[in-house]
């Protein structure tokens, strides 16, 4: 079961990236989709149920019991007008504890306009089967999307978790980040990502935005395997430019702080492409993250779904370069015995806010 949210309607890219990640999604996931209002929630539902032939596109109030089985469930407050964003990853952290039981965390790191989204409504859902609960005791010191997790091992962005540690003792704060997961047991390690660089670079503020965990394991040395960005600019003409040659070198320097810390710690690190654009005619400058993806890894399939940026931008002279990026990210991810799945719809107008695909996305529920 996947959250994401269409705050705004007249935001029709947000809308196209909803319908184009549940067109690729497996069979037996379900899409909860947010609504700011019920009036909103009414006319998306038509217009998504035009997009996928109406099967299973439901809707419901967030406070009333929804059903746990459907294709599309489009949800809102029954008579308030919020104003929550399409930022689903950051303002909470859903984590399992049985196959009908879910917690939820929330972060102090949220944006000042998701603050209370948590306690109000998503902290509350009433689906059926399904016990949904908060904890108001723990709250994560840092955003969703600045912690990535797996097989005993906590990712934390250390930019934004230093001020805790130098507040609150630093062994404290890693006791907080691991009792946040509650039942996800066997954390062992607290990585703060990027404490070795003096600067976080500002187009990369969390880690998922160069970082993605693969749930694999090299078959030589056993070591677990991260896919860490690279980056390099894409447009020919910005090659020269000084400005964006001096980002793109910053950026670097600071993701070569991160592999060493990651080797030092014993992972083995795949390095993929992390495309920079120079924007047109207004000059800044943007990441095309493809480790901002969702991976499924299970015993039996394994699925990565990455943004397709090469979607709707034949036109433009770097296309070429940006497709070869794309093609080796998936290669690198097909070595790895992913299938690999792209959503096809413009991620253009929501990485220069620094967010993607993961960033948009959130994992309320897996079933094991």
């Amino acid at each position: 079961m996947l959250l994401m949210a269409a705050p705004d309607l007249s935001d029709q890219d947000q809308i196209d990236r909803i319908v184009a990640l549940q067109k690729v999604l497996q069979d037996d996931t379900g899409l909860v989709v947010w609504c700011n209002c019920a009036a909103d929630r009414d006319k998306l539902w038509e217009i998504i149920r035009l997009y996928l032939n109406g099967a299973d596109v439901l809707k419901g109030d967030a406070e009333s019991p929804l059903p746990s089985r459907f294709r599309v469930l489009l949800i809102a407050p029954a008579q308030a007008t919020e104003k929550y964003s399409h930022w689903v990853r950051d303002p909470f952290l859903f984590f399992q504890r049985g196959k009908r039981s879910v917690g939820l965390v929330k972060s102090k790191a949220a944006k000042v306009e998701d603050g209370t989204w948590a306690n109000k409504y998503i902290g509350k859902l009433n689906i059926e089967n399904l016990l949904v609960s908060t904890n108001d005791q723990i709250f994560l010191p840092i955003a969703g999307g600045n912690m990535l997790f797996d097989q005993g091992f906590i990712l934390i962005g250390y930019h934004q978790v230093a001020s805790y540690y130098a507040s609150n003792g630093r062994s404290q704060v890693d006791d907080q980040i691991k009792k946040s997961l509650e039942a996800q047991a066997g954390f062992k390690r607290v990585i703060a990502i990027g404490e070795k660089a003096a600067n976080e670079p500002g187009l990369l503020p969390h880690i998922d935005l160069y970082l993605t965990l693969t749930g694999r394991r090299d078959t030589r040395t056993g070591k677990y395997i991260v896919l860490l960005g690279e980056c390099f600019i894409l447009n020919e003409q910005h090659r020269s430019n000084t400005d964006t040659q001096n980002i793109a070198k910053g950026i670097n320097r600071y993701l070569d702080s991160v592999l060493e810390q990651l080797v030092a710690e014993g992972f083995e690190v795949i390095r993929t492409p992390l495309p920079l654009i120079g924007k047109e005619p207004s000059g800044k400058t943007y990441l095309c993250t493809y480790n901002n993806c969702l991976v499924s890894c299970g015993a039996l399939s394994k699925t990565v779904w990455l943004p397709r940026y090469t979607f709707g931008i034949g036109t433009e002279p770097w296309y070429e370069a940006l497709k070869t990026a794309e093609d080796k990210c998936a290669s690198i991810w097909e070595s790895m015995v992913y299938e690999v799945r792209f959503v096809d719809a413009n991620f253009h107008s929501i990485v220069d806010d620094n967010g993607s695909l993961h960033c948009i996305t959130q994992e309320l529920l897996r079933w094991v």
